[in-house]
């Protein structure tokens, strides 16, 4: 959710798994679906459908062609008690900290939380924001790397460093 994404076990397999070619897709529910294996909790169930759902309109579009881009994984987040009929959107991984996660330098140290801030209109689309009402999907790239430019600014930066 946010800026906590990166530790999420879920988010690295799906990227292990689209690093190495293999169509992934993270798939997060809130608390209220957990259940046995027999899928018995109704939101267990919805979840389920929905993400048949997801499938089925991914292979409608890809006809014959792969289900996803090279290089390209998928983090869909369900809203706490789903509905069947619960609305779709597009989102981003975006800056909103849900938890509003922050490093103590008191004692006990570590990460503390607090509530969180209001989202700003800049991050309506980031996925801690959207789904609180909607099932966002939201497109990963696989890999850590920043964009050209980020890159070409390090080179410059450093680059009496990294030419030693």
């Amino acid at each position: 959710m946010g800026c906590v994404v990166v530790s999420s076990g879920t988010i690295g397999n799906a990227q292990f798994a689209a690093g190495r070619g293999v169509p992934a897709i993270a798939l997060s529910a809130g608390t209220d679906t957990v259940d046995n294996t027999g899928l018995a909790n109704p939101n267990s169930a919805i979840v389920a459908q929905l993400s048949v759902k997801l499938l089925k309109a991914l292979q409608a579009k890809a006809g014959s062609g792969a289900l996803l881009p090279a290089g390209v994984a998928l983090n869909v987040n369900f809203p706490n008690a789903p509905t069947a009929n619960v609305g779709w959107a597009f989102s981003r991984h975006g800056s909103y900290d849900l938890y509003n996660l922050k490093f103590k330098n008191t004692v006990p140290y570590g990460i503390g939380a607090g509530l969180p801030a209001t989202a700003s209109a800049e991050q309506s689309e980031d996925e801690a924001v959207v789904f609180k009402t909607k099932v966002a999907v939201t497109a990963m790239q696989v890999g850590f790397d920043h964009r050209p430019a980020g890159q070409q600014w390090l080179r410059l930066r450093l680059r009496d460093l990294l030419n030693q």
